[in-house]
């Protein structure tokens, strides 16, 4: 069984070190619900870094 979740987070610039900080632990860190003993579930990326990513919420 696949758990797929998406999350958007919305800070402000102030808050950038913890949301890259959050990214990295999920990256090297977070246990898979599945398999606790791997680590690394993903990472956040910006999508309002350039005119190609942009969102249009």
């Amino acid at each position: 069984m696949s758990w797929v979740a998406n999350v958007m987070i919305s800070v402000d610039m102030a808050d950038s070190a913890s949301v890259e900080a959050l990214s990295e632990w999920l990256r090297t860190e977070a246990p898979r619900r599945a398999q606790p003993e791997v680590r690394g579930v993903g990472f956040l990326k910006l999508i309002t870094s350039t005119e190609t990513n942009q969102w249009g919420g």
